[in-house]
């Protein structure tokens, strides 16, 4: 029954930036002996996203830690400080060589203040790396390493006894344990860190002497684990399963034993008896303590205790041996192992607690053996869940994604897309989408939405592999006083073990029978029946719940028909009659009502627990993630048990008044679950900084060194969120407020539109003034402008809005006087005392104008605005502003008779000169010149009435005939204009000074012409004295006309 599950904690998942921002390349020099190694930028990133050979971690302090690797090449060290690995240090340590044995040649000591890595590379010289601590933690750069930070020496000449193994007795001792089974140590000669050898009284030297002639086999083998207690003595476990104590004050073998002796049995012969394959952590002390593991059958553990005799000699006195639960049909190897002090299991007994790290290819598995007395007789295994809750339900998602009716394949395309995207760290992500381009599987535009699920499909598969694959295990740490990390082989990702509560307890045991109190008989009976359902059954149950709460289902049914519409749309011929049959008779073999009633006592209503923790003044990376895990593995299985129980009540619709209170209470906590589980999806980090913004004083976490003091802060954060109310929710709007008002941060229109779907529509308040007027502003943002009008347009303009129901980030933006944002106008209107909806839509009609592509809907704005003036008696303060506006769309839709009476009937608010600049600009425009100057033509030639007044005329007589150049069309457009207005003489007297004045030398035939049609318009004048015409001073009469036609 898993009693601890695991927790994620991937380093750079939830920030900003995808990789470590403070890089620092450390090269040992180009000395003779050393090369000089130099790494690009893209070089530094390739070396740690790649998979290593080796990871582990050293403790600094109570509550920080250092992580490094070994590259898989063994030629560099990798080492970060995961509470702050993105600002903080990532530092390559380029090695003048390989490592002669992978990592078992490197060890690792803190003295001081000094970080020490002691490493034999590969032609037997020892390397030795001093690595300050203030200049590993320092983030700016500012400390130095010293020039000798690093220095190679030859202490010993290993040409002919190779070492095997190296093992940090102390800082002045090292000891090498050799291939031919000897051991060697390395004795610190200077505080220079000179090393000089120092021989132990063995006969494994004669013994690698002889070999060279005589047949002579160790028979204890090699060192392949080893251990100090108090500093005296030195345990070693080899290769043929001996244990050997060497004192290290006389460096005599005190005392040898023959472990195989204690596990030889019926089933297993001495000669079965296996040999490690490789050095290993096979040994594992606290206190007097010290367990021994063996690699036969599928692992055994020995257990015993030490104790020094009067002859102060090590003495190890077997108390146990345990066999390993791991069925016999598989195959597994220890990856470590730590002995330590219990953990707090809430287990009746629990002396010691072994916890165990086992792997098989990239798949790993944890336990605890828990040893429950100090006779160390009686013990019990504890179980884990291998998988995090992230990776099981993430299983589940991707073929719930259902497309909505209003969808287009593209956008549903992109949602799965982003969805898929959300799951994965960066890295992996990445590299699956490369994977597949590498071969040659592609979206292209042709691809229809079958072509591109298969595709997703695809993708969700490699990245699910990659991301195995980067969760391979190496080793085991303590954080703290007792947190269990898992270093992995790639940097930067590392998961914790976590204790679970009781309401975990129950889910990750559902399926096992052996928990069966009432409780669990109750969730057991609800997940076997979901469990009969299509999977996005419940994800659509949720969102349909979602709905009750948020107003979105008609108003006009009751309770119980809004469950009844549920079930119509969600469950109906979902699920085999057989199988509801099977859920009323189990139901009703217990009591819902006190179970239901204890459920939301015990498990949703969560009391604020005592605070054990302590507040963090800065950033730590690995908290704020394994508590946001954490927050999130315990509000989603929560969610798991509230829908399933909320879907008895939907497929019995009528106990919806007996339950009346309970149903509403879970309703509550299914939208707080579900606005948690889509934020933590859109944004992490966003999410746990406003978390503990409200949470912690100095919104930077806590600190926790125990399970204890974790799981209390967890429910913590988690009580404070639920505490949050509904209404202007803290979390809703400090995530709403990063896509309305484009923070500093990236935000692609592809995101936008996510997070509207998965956030922003199912959240918002159907009927609620603030939050459609946010849903508002967030289409807008997404693009999808028409949407966005139709929210715009409800409440009047959001009249009658108080500044203090706004949001804070709103009143923000009214406070600050350079506010920027495309929105500060807009709120302006809607809470200023004297509010006009005309005002309203003239800057609405702006914002759209300028900042989006749709200027359909800002002609259609600024119409209404004037509309709406138009019928108000009072003088708006912006109504010349109103009609700039208007006329600037009407221009940019060439609707040129609307311009044209804006004009000629806004004297009021636009002067002689600006209607002049109006005038000119579009007689001027070559674009729609001559579109404007047609239907001006047209207006004037088909009313009655005068169209524009001797004012206006003369505006653009004036505009026309400053225009006029030696071609006859500007002439033309300046005698159609006159004529048309009613000014004949003026007319003809432009076609006379054309053709006779500035056309000299046309031919006589086309100036006839142009002269009959002169004499044709003052012919149409009655009295004589009218018909004549001024060419300049002169007066031209039409027999004077006539007569020089005749001529011509």
């Amino acid at each position: 029954m898993p009693s601890l599950s695991k927790i994620d904690v991937n380093l750079l998942r939830f920030q900003e930036y995808p990789a470590p921002q403070n890089i620092v390349n450390l090269s040992l020099g180009n000395d003779s002996n050393i090369n000089y190694t130099s790494l690009s930028t893209q070089q530094q990133l390739d070396v740690i996203f790649s998979q290593s050979s080796y990871s582990n971690s050293i403790n600094i302090s109570n509550d920080r830690f250092i992580c490094y690797h070994l590259t898989h090449d063994y030629s560099r060290i990798i080492m970060y400080t995961p509470d702050n690995c993105i600002n903080g240090k990532t530092l390559i340590i380029n090695l003048p060589q390989t490592s002669l044995h992978k990592h078992n040649s490197i060890v690792t000591l803190i003295h001081e203040q000094t970080l020490l890595f002691h490493i034999i590379v590969k032609d037997g010289s020892l390397l030795t790396i001093k690595l300050p601590l203030n200049y590993i933690l320092d983030n700016g750069n500012s400390v130095k390493l010293a020039e000798d930070w690093a220095k190679v020496q030859n202490p010993y000449d290993f040409t002919i006894r190779v070492p095997h193994m190296l093992y940090p007795v102390s800082e002045d001792l090292l000891m090498v344990f050799l291939e031919d089974g000897g051991l060697l140590g390395l004795r610190k000669a200077s505080e220079e860190y000179d090393f000089e050898p120092l021989l132990f009284n063995d006969n494994s030297y004669l013994q690698s002497f002889t070999k060279l002639f005589y047949k002579n086999e160790n028979v204890t083998g090699k060192a392949i684990s080893a251990v100090t207690f108090n500093h005296r003595y030195l345990i070693i476990l080899t290769e043929n399963y001996y244990l050997k104590i060497w004192d290290l004050k006389s460096f005599n073998l005190v005392n040898e034993y023959n472990l195989s002796a204690n596990i030889v049995d019926e089933d297993l012969h001495s000669k079965d008896v296996h040999q490690y394959s490789d050095a290993g952590n096979f040994l594992s002390l606290f206190q007097n303590n010290l367990v021994i593991y063996s690699p036969q059958k599928n692992g055994i553990f020995q257990i015993g205790s030490l104790s020094v005799n009067q002859a102060d000699i090590l003495q190890f006195e077997l108390k146990n041996i345990v066999g390993s639960s791991l069925p016999s049909s598989s195959i597994w190897f220890l990856a470590d192992m730590k002995l330590m002090k219990p953990i707090d299991l809430n287990y009746t007994s629990s002396y010691l607690n072994l916890a165990v790290l086992w792997k098989s290819g990239s798949l790993n598995k944890f336990q605890v053996l828990n040893i429950l007395y100090d006779d160390l007789k009686d013990y019990q295994w504890i179980e884990s869940t291998n998988k995090s809750l992230t990776d099981s339900l993430d299983e589940l998602d991707l073929p719930s994604v259902i497309q909505e009716e209003n969808e287009t394949d593209e956008e549903y395309y992109d949602r799965c897309y982003l969805t898929l995207k959300s799951k994965f760290s960066p890295e992996a992500f990445s590299k699956a989408e490369n994977v597949l381009r590498e071969n040659n599987i592609l979206i292209v535009a042709s691809d229809n939405i079958k072509q591109k699920k298969e595709y997703l499909a695809n993708l969700e598969t490699i990245s699910r592999d990659i991301k195995g694959k980067m969760d391979e295990v190496s080793t085991l740490s303590i954080v703290g006083d007792e947190l269990i990390l898992v270093n992995t082989l790639t940097p930067f990702n590392h998961f914790i073990y976590k204790i679970n509560t009781s309401l975990e307890y129950y889910y990750f045991n559902l399926h096992n029978a052996e928990c069966n109190d009432d409780l669990s008989k109750y969730l057991k009976i609800l997940d076997r029946f979901t469990n009969t359902l299509p999977r996005h059954i419940i994800h659509s149950l949720s969102r349909k719940y979602l709905e009750i709460s948020t107003g979105k289902i008609s108003s006009t049914l009751s309770p119980n028909e809004k469950f009844v519409e549920n079930f119509k749309t969600t469950l109906h011929d979902q699920f085999d009659i057989s199988n509801l049959q099977k859920l009323m008779d189990d139901l009703n073999s217990i009591d819902i009502v006190s179970l239901l009633n204890d459920f939301i006592q015990n498990y949703l209503t969560m009391q604020e627990p005592n605070t054990t923790f302590i507040e963090s003044f800065t950033t730590n990376i690995f908290a704020k993630i394994s508590t946001t895990e954490g927050l999130y593995q315990m509000i989603s299985i929560q969610n798991i048990f509230v829908v399933q129980i909320l879907m008895t009540f939907v497929l019995l619709d009528s106990t919806y008044s007996y339950f009346e209170e309970q149903i509403e209470i879970l309703l509550h906590f299914n939208q707080k679950q579900l606005l948690f589980q889509e934020l933590y999806k859109q944004d992490k980090l966003q999410l746990i900084d406003a978390i503990f913004k409200k949470s912690t004083k100095y919104s930077q976490g806590a600190k926790y060194y125990s399970y204890l003091e974790w799981n209390d802060f967890i429910a913590h954060n988690m009580s404070l969120f639920y505490s949050e109310p509904l209404e202007m929710n803290t979390f809703f709007l400090e995530s709403i407020k990063s896509y309305i008002l484009r923070s500093s941060k990236q935000i692609t229109i592809e995101e936008t539109k996510m997070y509207l779907r998965n956030v922003g529509v199912p959240f918002y308040y159907k009927g609620r003034k603030c939050d459609e007027f946010l849903l508002a502003m967030l289409f807008f943002t997404a693009g999808q402008y028409e949407e966005a009008y139709k929210y715009f347009q409800l409440h009047d303009g959001y009249k009658d809005i108080h500044i203090h129901e706004l949001p804070n980030f709103m009143q923000n933006l009214l406070e600050s006087n350079d506010s920027q944002s495309l929105w500060t106008p807009l709120i302006k209107v809607i809470v200023a005392t004297d509010h006009k909806e005309a005002r309203f839509y003239y800057h609405l009609s702006c914002r759209y104008s300028n900042h989006s592509v749709n200027p359909e809907l800002a002609l259609r704005a600024i119409k209404k605005s004037v509309e709406i003036s138009m019928n108000d008696e009072m003088e708006l303060d912006i109504v010349t502003k109103q009609h700039e506006q208007l006329l600037a769309m009407l221009i940019r839709f060439s609707i040129f008779d609307e311009v044209i009476d804006v004009l000629r009937f806004g004297h009021a608010f636009f002067s002689s000169s600006e209607r002049y600049q109006y005038f000119q600009s579009l007689l001027g425009n070559q674009n729609p010149n001559d579109k404007f100057f047609s239907t001006l033509i047209n207006m004037i030639s088909t009313n009655t009435e005068d169209v524009l007044d001797l004012q206006d005329y003369n505006i653009v007589d004036n505009i026309l005939s400053k225009s006029l150049d030696d071609d006859w069309t500007s002439h033309k457009k300046l005698f159609t204009f006159r004529y048309v207005s009613k000014y004949e003489r003026e007319a003809a007297e432009v076609v006379f000074n054309y053709w006779f004045n500035l056309r000299k030398d046309v031919n006589s035939s086309l100036k006839k012409r142009y002269c009959l049609i002169i004499i044709n318009i003052l012919s149409t004048f009655v009295n004589n004295y009218d018909q004549y015409i001024l060419n300049g001073a002169d007066v031209v009469t039409l027999d004077e006309l006539k007569d020089q036609c005749m001529s011509l």
